[in-house]
Parts: C-alpha cells; sequence; structure tokens
C-alpha cells in the first residue's frame, strides 16, 4: 500500500466529497474521500492485492461536482528490485566484543543480534521517505535554547540499534536497491563515572583510520595533549582521556572515553593513516555521548580530497560539540582552526523534500514549519520531539521519546527517572519499598546501583538501618497487574503478539521471585470484558486467546472506563498495583460528543490511580494526555507505533529490574496516619527523586495461620 494525498485549490466552508476511481483491479482504492470543512488537504490509502501482476498499471481519479478532476497513473514494480539486506555485526565500544541479543532495527525491519553480535536484515525497503533530526544541546536547565538540525531524505534509512546497559544506536545509512550492505556498529555503554565518549566504525577500507583528540593545555603556560594510538592518555591525571581500542584492519570501534573536562577547546577529527582509499569511501561514522545518551552522528561527507576527517570541537567549560565534518589535507590544530572552513550543516539539503512539521513537546500541535528551528524550553521536563517530514505525496514522521530534558535551576541531580511503584508494610515498623529506577533518555532500567547510591526519609526525617537489593526471590515482592486492552479492528497485531508473549510474561516475574497476579479488561466505545486476578498464566493466557478485534465505532474509544473498570479489581494490600493500557486511538472525556460516554476526564482518572497507589505503563499514541497519566501516576510511557513485541519484553524488565528498599521507620508507633515516602538515587552527577506514600492504622490483627471469625463463610483481610 501506499498514501496519497488530495489538495484543494481552496477550501470549502462545509467540507467537499472526492469521488476516488481506479481503471483496475491491479490498485485497490476508496470510493471517495471527504476534505474537512475549512481545510484543503486529505490523505487516503491505495493498496496492491497480493496477485497483482508486476508492471501493471492503474490511473487513479479525483473528481467533485465542485472542483476540477484531477488523474494520477500508478505502475507496480516488482518489491525485489526496491528491496535491499543489511548485514552486520554490533560489539561493545569499549572492548570491542560482540554485544549479544541487540535489538537492530531499519525501516520498519527488525532482528537481534546472534551469540557473537552477529546480524542480518532482509526485504529492506530503499524507496521510502524517511525522517530524522538532531539536536544539541539534548539537556540543561530552563530556560533551555535547543537548535533542531533535520537528517531527513530518502536517499537513506535511519539504522537503529539498542541493547540492555547501552546508549541507543542511530546513524543514517545508505541502502543500494537489490544489494548486500555491511554495517558494523559499536554500542557505547552506558556512562556513569565519565563526561564523554567519541566511538569511530568505519567500513574495510581503508584498512586503518585512526581518530585524535587534542586536548587544551591543563595551565595558562603548559602544552596540549594529543590523545592517539602512539599516546594513549590516561583518565587518574592529565589529560584525563584515553584511547580505549585502536583498529588497524578495517571496521572499527576505536574509541576515546574522557574523563573529565578541562578549560579551553578541545579539537577531534580522523586521519587516514593507510590511504589505500579514500577517506570519502570509508563509511565513516562518528558517534559522541555523553551521560545524557547519544549527542551526535557524524557520517563523513560524501565530497572533499585530503587524508584528515575534522569531527569538531568540543567546550571544555561546557562541554558543547560543534560539528565541523569537513575533509582538508592538513591537520587541525588549535592554532589553524581557521584553515578548514566550518560546516554546521552535517546533512546535505534534499530537494525533494518540501515541508517539515516539528513538535516539540509531545503535545501534537504543531510548533516550527522550518527545516532546522530552533526552540527554548521554559519549563522543566522530559519532552518527546516529532518530526513529520513530506515531498508533496509521500509522508514520513519520526518521534524521539523523551528526547529533550530540561531541569529547573538549583533542581539538583537529573538524568534517572525515580518511582515508588510500591510499599508494603505488612512488617512495620519494617518498611519495604519497591523502586524503579530507569535512564531518563533511553528509558532503560539502571543496573549496577547499590546502598551507597540510595537514601531515604519518612516524612522528612532519615529512616533507619536501610538496605538495599535487586528484586529476586528472597525479598517477598507482590505484583498485582492489570492489562488494559483496547480490542477495536485496529489493534489484531497487538493481541496476537501479546498472545504469543503471555506466558514469557509471567515466567519473567516468576523467575525473579515476584508473586504475582494478572487480571484483563477490555474496551472499544464501552468496557467490553472484566477478568479479575489470576495467579495462573495459562489461565491468563486462555483470556488473551479469545481476544478478537473489532468494532470502534469513531475515532475516540472509552479507555478511561477501562482504566477505572481496571480501579475496581480485587487488589491485594501491600502489594506492587500495576496497570498496563494499551490503544493505539485517542480516548473520549467528559462532556464529549461521541460512540462513547464518561464521566472521567484525563486529570480525575490520575487523581484516582494516584489515591489507589496504582502506576499505570501506558503503551499507546505519542498524545501528550498518555504521556501525563504515565509521568503523574509513576509508570513508564511507550509509543505504540514502535517494536511492540519489544515493548512488551521492555516493560517485563522494568518490573522484574526494580530495586528493593528496606528500612525501620523512624517513627515506630502505628498512629492512624500517612507517611510520605522519599527516595532519592545518586550516581555520580546523574540522579532522581521517587516519591510514595502510606498508611498505618492505629491496631493490627495478625493471624497466623488464617483464622475465620465469626459467620460460616465470612472471611476478612
Amino acid at each position: 500500500s501506499t498514501t496519497m494525498s488530495i489538495t484543494l485549490s481552496e477550501p470549502s466552508a462545509t467540507g467537499v466529497t472526492v469521488n476516488i476511481t481506479s481503471s483496475s483491479s491491479c490498485v485497490e482504492a476508496p470510493s471517495a474521500v471527504i476534505v474537512p470543512a475549512n481545510q484543503t488537504f486529505a490523505e487516503f490509502l491505495v493498496s496492491v492485492p497480493a496477485d497483482a501482476d508486476d508492471g501493471c498499471s492503474s490511473v487513479i481519479t479525483a473528481s467533485s461536482s465542485e472542483y476540477g478532476t484531477s488523474r494520477v497513473t500508478l505502475n507496480v514494480e516488482s518489491d525485489a528490485e526496491n528491496l535491499a539486506t543489511l548485514t552486520g555485526r554490533v560489539t561493545d565500544a569499549t572492548t570491542g566484543v560482540g554485544v549479544v541479543g541487540a535489538t537492530v532495527s531499519i525501516a520498519g525491519v527488525s532482528t537481534t543480534t546472534d551469540a557473537d553480535g552477529n546480524y542480518t536484515l532482509e526485504n529492506i525497503p530503499t524507496n521510502t521517505l524517511a525522517a530524522n533530526f538532531s539536536a544539541v544541546p539534548r539537556s540543561g536547565e530552563a530556560p533551555l535554547t535547543v537548535q533542531f538540525t533535520d537528517l531527513s531524505g530518502s536517499t537513506f534509512q535511519t539504522l537503529t540499534v539498542s541493547a540492555d546497559s547501552y546508549f541507543d544506536y542511530e546513524a543514517p545509512i545508505s541502502l543500494t536497491p537489490g544489494a548486500t550492505t555491511t554495517v558494523n556498529v559499536s554500542l557505547s555503554p552506558i556512562i556513569t563515572d565519565n563526561v564523554m565518549r567519541i566511538v569511530l566504525n568505519w567500513g574495510d577500507a581503508p584498512k586503518d583510520l585512526d581518530i585524535h583528540l587534542i586536548v587544551p593545555p591543563e595551565t595558562e603556560d603548559g602544552a596540549s595533549y594529543q590523545v592517539y594510538y602512539s599516546s594513549k592518555g590516561r583518565v587518574d591525571d592529565y589529560p584525563y582521556a584515553l584511547l580505549d581500542i585502536d583498529k588497524r584492519q578495517g571496521y572499527g570501534p576505536e574509541t576515546i572515553t574522557l574523563k573529565q573536562f578541562v578549560s579551553g577547546r578541545y579539537v577531534c577529527f580522523v586521519h587516514n593513516y593507510s590511504r589505500e582509499a579514500n577517506l570519502t569511501a570509508s563509511e565513516g561514522v562518528v558517534q559522541i555521548y555523553g551521560r545524557a545518551g547519544l549527542l551526535h552522528t557524524v557520517n563523513v561527507p560524501a565530497t572533499g580530497d585530503g587524508e584528515y576527517w575534522y569531527i569538531g570541537d568540543i567546550d571544555g567549560e561546557t562541554g558543547q560539540v560543534t560539528v565541523k565534518n569537513t575533509i582538508g589535507d592538513e591537520q587541525p590544530r588549535m592554532s589553524n582552526l581557521h584553515k578548514l572552513a566550518a560546516k554546521n550543516d552535517i546533512n546535505q539539503p534534499l530537494a525533494e523534500i518540501t515541508s517539515w512539521e516539528w513538535d516539540f513537546d509531545g503535545d501534537g500541535v504543531i510548533d516550527a514549519t522550518e527545516q532546522n528551528p530552533a526552540h527554548v524550553y521554559t519549563q522543566s521536563g522530559d519532552y518527546t520531539v516529532t518530526l513529520k517530514v513530506s515531498d508533496g505525496v509521500n509522508t514520513f514522521t519520526e518521534t524521539k521519546e523523551n528526547y529533550i530534558s530540561v531541569s529547573s535551576s538549583g533542581s539538583g541531580p537529573t538524568g534517572y527517572n525515580v518511582a515508588i511503584s510500591g510499599i508494603d508494610v505488612s512488617d512495620f515498623p519494617l518498611i519495604k519499598c519497591f523502586v524503579s529506577v530507569t535512564d531518563a533518555l533511553a528509558n532503560r532500567p539502571v543496573s549496577g546501583l547499590a546502598l551507597e547510591n540510595f537514601t531515604a526519609t519518612e516524612d522528612e526525617e532519615n529512616v533507619l538501618d536501610m538496605s538495599v537489593s535487586p528484586i529476586n526471590s528472597t525479598v517477598g515482592a507482590r505484583a498485582d497487574i492489570v492489562f488494559v486492552f483496547d480490542v477495536t479492528g485496529s489493534m489484531g497485531e497487538e493481541i496476537n503478539t501479546l498472545k504469543e508473549h503471555a506466558l514469557a510474561f509471567a515466567d519473567s516475574l516468576m523467575t525473579r521471585g515476584i508473586d504475582y497476579r494478572l487480571g484483563l479488561t477490555t474496551f472499544n466505545d464501552d468496557v467490553q470484558s472484566i477478568h479479575d486476578f489470576t495467579s495462573d498464566a495459562n489461565e491468563f493466557k486462555t483470556w488473551i486467546d479469545g481476544l478478537v478485534a473489532e468494532g470502534g465505532g469513531d475515532t475516540k474509544e472509552n479507555a478511561l472506563e477501562g482504566l477505572a473498570a481496571a480501579t475496581r479489581l480485587s487488589f491485594r494490600d501491600n502489594t506492587q498495583k500495576i496497570i498496563i493500557l494499551i490503544t493505539d486511538a485517542d480516548y473520549h472525556e467528559a462532556g464529549e460528543s461521541g460512540d462513547g460516554r464518561t464521566d472521567y476526564t484525563t486529570e480525575s482518572m490520575i487523581s484516582l490511580l494516584k489515591n489507589s497507589r496504582i502506576a499505570a505503563n501506558v503503551v499507546g499514541p505519542n498524545l501528550s494526555q498518555y504521556q501525563k497519566i504515565a509521568d503523574d501516576t509513576g509508570g513508564h510511557y511507550y509509543n505504540i507505533f514502535g517494536d511492540f513485541s519489544d515493548i512488551i519484553n521492555r516493560i517485563s524488565r522494568q518490573i522484574t529490574s526494580q530495586y528493593v528498599v528496606i528500612y525501620t521507620s523512624p517513627m515506630g508507633v502505628a498512629d492512624n496516619t500517612w507517611r510520605d515516602v522519599r527516595v532519592s538515587v545518586l550516581n555520580g552527577a546523574t540522579g532522581g527523586l521517587g516519591e510514595g506514600s502510606y498508611h498505618i492504622g492505629s491496631t493490627r490483627m495478625i493471624m497466623n495461620p488464617p483464622t475465620i471469625l465469626g459467620k460460616k463463610d465470612d472471611v476478612f483481610t
């Protein structure tokens, strides 16, 4: 299938019905498309049946009584002519060892690496428009001015690679239709005790490229230091930078890690040491990482002569990177930077793209239409950014979740999202908190933290005898998890995927020793089914197996009523209460017209969830209200239009990668009050804060073994 569009010469106050016809069965099209009132543009899909002949064609005609007639001829070509194969190896940027189980994706095609880090992707479309962008800086205090750079085009696709404990990799690559391309990728481990990492990869020729970093003098009368293969540096003293790997047989990686900055201007460049091929043919790519994640991807220029590829400069005061991306015949130096022309536009302008629509804060509102805009963030928070590009016919959208991180002045360390997902007070005054710690940009669990990384207070009093451990079979973790599932007609693929992953999801909980129960509610314009909790994973799977995607009248569905039904299930006391909402549509709110009715609004639903101590994870479209529900209740947001099977696995990892913080309450008397708990996490300069509360009654009765009091079958907890 492909997207076609209709543009009117002028808008109509009442809307325009445009009749669509196809001259042959080679292409199927809708019978009519409506251009809404006071608008001039509408899109529709045409599709080619699987049995259509290669080379067939059809004339698509659009006509309206109020406007003229327009025709477009569509030719059907063999897919094989426009498909490519991508192969390569994913390695650790600091050790060169293959990364197992990394997810590699491009143009909607995904796979995972094998035991040696190798991957192969086949049947990749090469004739589609791809949206992509970068931003500088990606974190800082408000007001934060961010410069966005468009990297979109139809001559390349965006390759993404991700793995646990590594920063996500992202780079544009060119694919040749009908051919196989080899791209080796080096993933940077998440940076905790360093300030920057620079990683160079390239192809099989030239065999020996070398990355260089000129470090400014430590003192005014000192000399600069050049980190490269014969002077690898050190991290415990000046220059506080180290070349980890020197590769001489192609591909890379070569990696320079900076432990700390010194004041002044750093210079980074690549030298073509072996010179048996030009730099322009090297397929070189440099990735620059900071503590917030991937900062820049710099691909070798397509033109230029010389042995030196000038990557850019780094400001030792601010960490700001200025990309140059030029090739010259003289080595870049601090004293001759003017000899190489600066080139801040690292992407070549692409004439076929005619429009850009930017949403800088994930609220669905277009904020800018320039190709390379700047935006000022005035409020603290993590912002999702979306770019939609078009060539006048085709469109493509790229969304980067939590891409920009803005902190308020003096707000303390940032970089981690910390959430208290549950508090167990069954052994009061011993308090057990279940704490999720994720990287704010990568949205992945942070591993390897220990007691010294945590502090906790209760009603602003320091806690006593605190211990911290990853969740495991010995800590007595309990979780009641409800899936709230949209079962309208567009959700068939997600239902099938959840069927495949239901037992694996339960197994991951059981493996980590979590005493789990699973529930399910479904909805379209109304709540369709309610299944109270079960601890039998096979019974839960039968519920999922029985789901059928159908119905859904208007565009919006009734997710809020589905959530409300989930809050009424029989959650246990002293347990983690977790909802996983899965939908691909917006939802009805109180007072709206349409096929669904609800008395809830976004704010009232958030209040209900918070009062019920339920954390809501949302797998949904890129709408600000979904992200707000997740953020305000201590959950996580995932864009449903990503790899859905990977999303389910990521949610499983979030739940099973929590930390258990156990402490003795500083107020050990049960006094029928609410207690506010704050857990802070600090790892180097990166940190975050999570908040929760619990209620402790004035009297407790503990029955062990359980005892029934009163009438037969009258049971209470």
